[in-house]
């Protein structure tokens, strides 16, 4: 007899066929809104995927999706690529790719939909923190003017003023002189102004001093032995 092929199942995102439960003072809203205008696939979501041509009509299901998500801690929102749909349904939200399941670029997005939404419902009851360490002698810091004058081993105080964009979504403090604790509802913005902060003066390898994470583990290496 000759053996036939059963049909493939189609595959199944395990993080974006799960629900995102809302939790009380939480509410999320969704619009649609134009897709963008020449390059089909882009959207804030994949900025290395910017240069990127579509390659098949799959990719565009028409409008997006715009996700509003309002809590105690402020609101974030969030443009989804088309091949997403989400629905609010009760206490929870569903998301759901357009294509069944059929494309590559659906299957991609449907988890990674899911999982910006869930960041977003954590950042707006929850809130994000981001906690920065001086390491170092005579390395220390304060805020002065919503800015942080760094002294970092060099001649000069070096500044850190928060871009534009983050004003009133990022929000600086500093606890003692060697602590920045950067906190706020938007994950991506927290963790943005951190990264920044910490290119001023990055750890270097032979004794670890500069600018680190809490908790941050350092490689040292190991210097020219006499």
């Amino acid at each position: 007899p000759v053996a036939r092929s059963l049909p493939r199942a189609r595959a199944m995102s395990r993080i974006g066929q799960q629900p995102v439960k809302l939790p009380e003072g939480a509410r999320v809203t969704v619009e649609s809104v134009p897709p963008p205008t020449g390059d089909l696939l882009k959207y804030p979501m994949t900025p290395r995927l910017w240069k990127i041509k579509p390659r098949k009509l799959e990719h565009d299901f028409g409008e997006c999706a715009l996700v509003h998500v309002a809590g105690p801690r402020g609101t974030v929102s969030t443009k989804l690529h088309s091949v997403v749909q989400v629905r609010v349904e009760g206490d929870q939200v569903v998301v759901s790719p357009l294509c069944g399941g059929t494309s590559k670029c659906g299957m991609t997005m449907w988890g990674t939909a899911r999982a910006l939404i869930a960041n977003m419902v954590r950042g707006v009851t929850r809130g994000y923190t981001r906690e920065l360490e001086f390491v170092g002698v005579g390395f220390r810091t304060a805020l002065e003017k919503g800015r942080l004058v760094c002294r970092l081993g060099v001649s000069h105080d070096v500044i850190y003023e928060l871009p534009a964009r983050f004003a009133g979504t990022v929000t600086l403090a500093v606890p003692s002189q060697t602590q920045v604790v950067v906190s706020g509802p938007d994950k991506q913005a927290v963790h943005e102004v951190a990264a920044q902060i910490r290119d001023l003066k990055r750890p270097e390898p032979y004794k670890g001093k500069g600018i680190r994470y809490a908790g941050e583990v350092i490689k040292l290496k190991t210097g020219k032995k006499k």
